[in-house]
Parts: structure tokens; sequence; C-alpha cells
């Protein structure tokens, strides 16, 4: 005798819609007969909606301040990078100097000498304030 035996025909059920559920006939409202919300319900109702939209706005706002100092923040690495990186290049003297800069970089941005230095002990810290 088998443990997991399938049940008999006769117990299991399908059940088949013929068609959509019955509906109540909706009968029309006069709305001149319904009573008007009270005018503190619907000012409460309202600054609640005000506030928590302001709050929204204002996270989500700081949020998206914060990613784009951050994202900043690490383009002026990369560019920093990038500058060393190209003088670097333009240190060596065998190297054909067809290398155009990629990055416009301001005037007063303290870059080491292109030469033929070496850069292994330089490091770069940078501090972006807002």
């Amino acid at each position: 005798m088998s443990l997991l035996a399938a049940p008999p025909v006769a117990e299991t059920a399908l059940v088949v819609s013929s068609g959509a559920p019955p509906q109540k006939e909706e009968l029309p409202v006069d709305l001149m007969q319904v009573p008007s919300i009270p005018l503190q319900k619907t000012l409460l109702l309202l600054t609640n909606f005000c506030t928590n939209t302001v709050r929204f706005i204002n996270h989500f706002s700081s949020l998206c301040e914060e990613r784009l100092a951050t994202t900043s923040k690490n383009l002026t690495r990369l560019e920093i990078s990038l500058a060393i990186l190209e003088a670097k290049l333009n240190s060596i003297p065998d190297l054909p100097s067809t290398v155009t800069p990629a990055v416009d970089l301001p005037a007063d941005l303290n870059l080491p000498p292109t030469g033929t230095h070496t850069f292994a002990n330089s490091m770069i810290s940078i501090s972006c304030t807002h």
C-alpha cells in the first residue's frame, strides 16, 4: 500500500466561473444631502500632506547633494591623476610627444614639473569644502 496515494476523483473540486461576478446596482447619490468635511479636518489633512511632502523633498535634495559632492570629489581626483600620468609620460625622452592633454587644468594648480624626475613617492590629498 502506498503512503502517498492520490485522492479519489470525487474529492477534488474545480471551480469554474461562468461570467462576471454579480454587481450591486449603485444608487445615485445626491451630493447636496451629504454633509461636508469639517474645515479643521480639511486643513489638518492639507497641512499634513504639505509637511510630509516638504520633508521628503528636503531629504531627497540632501541625498542628491551628497552624491553630487562625492562624484565631484572623485572626478577631481581622477583629473589630477590623469594630469600626473600625462606629466610622467611627457617626461620620458624617447617617447614621441603626440599626446594631447585630455583636461584643461587651471593655471593655479600646482603640478610637478615635467622632466626626468620620478614621482614614485608623490601623494595627493584633496579636501573639498562646500
